[in-house]
Parts: structure tokens; C-alpha cells; sequence
């Protein structure tokens, strides 16, 4: 699949090098804002379809899109109000790619320990916490714009990765 994408991708970006775009220093074309803009929601849609399909396959339902692009399935709300914005929480949570394969969990490396919506986090985890009070319990399924991007972590994610993050939040102290 990653091939297939790869050819694709590389097909946009040599085709347009006849579309009277200006050229770099070194002579080389450049592609244009909108034919980026195309690749992107080509990229979007690509990711949504493979998340839908692996929610089939795996029997799972009750997720809710949300319109950033966020696949969510709340298991239990918790206690309380949801968190919000400046809100610290910590999380006992799973990483995995949807192979199945684990890459990080707090068994492995402890909580998260966080402020909500400060941008520390990943923008999907960052999202899916403010669906939760204390004790609250979600699956979420991050399409990689949401997650590592397009260079992945550095470490155990690749780019272009969905991930999957089965979380629970353990503590939270709202702001006052």
C-alpha cells in the first residue's frame, strides 16, 4: 500500500513540472500551493477509508468522526466534568499501530502526565482527552495528521503511521 502511494504521490509532483511553475535556484520546478492543498485531502481521504476499513474488519463500532478527522469511541464518560483547557490530567494509555503491534504504553513507560490543550501532546490525544471526566475510558484512532505527521516520531512511529491510543484517565485536577 505504502508503494502504491509512493507512485502516486510521485506522479503528481513530476507531472506538474510542465505547469508553468517558476523554478527554484538550482532550476528545479516547484509545486504549487493548490496541487499540495489536492495531495493533502487525496492523503485525508486515503486515511479515512483505511480507518473504516480496519474498523470493519476488527468488529468494532460506536465510534463517533469528529470534523477534524478524530475517530473516537467514548467506553465510559467518567465522573465529573469533562476536561478542559488547562485542565492537568494524567492517562494510563496503549499506542499501537493498527497491525496490532504496541509501541508504547504506560505499562512500558509509566502515565502522561499533561495540561490540556497546551499543544504539549499530540493534537489527536489532545482532542480526545476533552471528551472524558476522571475516570474516563476511550479509544481513539488518529490518521497520521493527527498524530506523528508526515515524519513519524523519530522513534518507533513511521511517518504517514495511524495509531491507535486505548486511554483512561486517572487523574484530573481542574483549573480553578
Amino acid at each position: 500500500m505504502r508503494t502504491l502511494l509512493f507512485v502516486v504521490l510521485s506522479s503528481l509532483l513530476f507531472s506538474t513540472t510542465g505547469c508553468g511553475e517558476t523554478g527554484n535556484k538550482n532550476g528545479k520546478k516547484r509545486i504549487s500551493r493548490q496541487e499540495l492543498i489536492e495531495i493533502n485531502k487525496m492523503l485525508v481521504a486515503r486515511d479515512s477509508l483505511v480507518i473504516s476499513e480496519y474498523l470493519q474488519s476488527q468488529n468494532l463500532d460506536g465510534f463517533s468522526l469528529t470534523p477534524t478527522g478524530l475517530w473516537i469511541k467514548v467506553v465510559d464518560r467518567g465522573d465529573g466534568d469533562d476536561v478542559k483547557k488547562d485542565d492537568a490530567i494524567e492517562i494510563k494509555y496503549s499506542v499501537s499501530t493498527l497491525d496490532g503491534n504496541v509501541v508504547y504504553s504506560s505499562e512500558q513507560l509509566g502515565t502522561k502526565k499533561f495540561v490540556a490543550g497546551k499543544g504539549t501532546e499530540i493534537n489527536g490525544l489532545e482532542e480526545a482527552v476533552m471528551s472524558l471526566g476522571k475516570g474516563g475510558k476511550a479509544i481513539a484512532i488518529l490518521p497520521p495528521h493527527l498524530a506523528y505527521g508526515l515524519v513519524g516520531d523519530d522513534n518507533k512511529i513511521p511517518g504517514r503511521t495511524i495509531i491507535r491510543i486505548d486511554f483512561d484517565v486517572v487523574d484530573l485536577v481542574a483549573v480553578k
